[in-house]
């Protein structure tokens, strides 16, 4: 069974220009995937079609069973509370804390209520070492500390989908290898996949999605690493 399935996918910002002509692949229930190209190749891209905020201009994507192109708006409502996205811009709200940031999406996504959700935002920023900023703006926050704050948003409410864009570039040694256990504790639970510029930090993934340019047309090849020698 596959989580993320695309079907002869043709996508286009202008509909003339292509980032993507007729790319097929599915994705694994579970695990850790990574996407891999150079910088400025249709990684982000990519990821905002699987998580429906881009429509493909031809083909079929199906997330979780749901045909993301055809799918109703409460279908559509029903996916985005089960599929996280961590940008590379952090889209933190400027004017409120760090707390209130993560907080939000629960506030109005969930059925929790304010001391669930209180808990569900301690245990986060618990996760990534981050309590000492709960009540901070995100003008007092350090760019990797933005950028932590807004991966620890995707690891919220155990959603079954995780997106991760970049999420190693900026970061230091010793947040890089705690995001790396992070996400081998989850990746049991909640399917992960993330973007990279450098294969190097791919080494951990399960599988490999390789975004390639093959006579002057982009061609995407998906690598199961328990069937190959990589």
């Amino acid at each position: 069974m596959s989580l993320v399935e695309f079907r002869n996918v043709f996508f286009s910002y202008n509909q003339r220009d292509y980032i993507f002509e007729d790319i097929t692949f599915s994705l694994p229930e579970s695990g850790i995937t990574s996407i891999v190209s150079d910088t400025g190749k249709g990684k982000s891209t990519l990821l905002k079609l699987m998580k429906g905020i881009l429509k493909p201009s031809r083909g079929t994507i199906t997330v979780m069973d749901i045909d993301t192109s055809r799918a109703s708006k409460v279908k559509m409502m029903s996916l985005h509370t089960r599929v996280s996205i961590h940008f590379q811009d952090t889209f933190l709200i400027s004017n409120i804390d760090v707390f209130s940031n993560i907080a939000l999406p629960l506030f109005y996504n969930t059925n929790l209520s304010q001391s669930e959700i209180d808990k569900e935002v301690d245990r986060v920023l618990d996760l990534f070492n981050l309590r000492y900023l709960k009540y901070e703006l995100p003008s007092n926050l350090s760019p990797t500390e933005s950028k932590l704050i807004s991966i620890s948003r995707a690891f919220s409410m155990n959603p079954r989908l995780i997106l991760l864009d970049e999420p190693f570039s900026q970061l230091d040694a010793a947040d890089k290898l705690r995001l790396i256990e992070i996400m081998e504790d989850y990746k049991n639970t909640s399917k992960i996949i993330f973007t990279t510029s450098e294969d190097v930090t791919s080494i951990f993934s399960d599988s490999v999605l390789y975004i390639l340019f093959v006579k002057n047309s982009k061609e995407v090849t998906f690598v199961n690493r328990y069937d190959t020698n990589l």
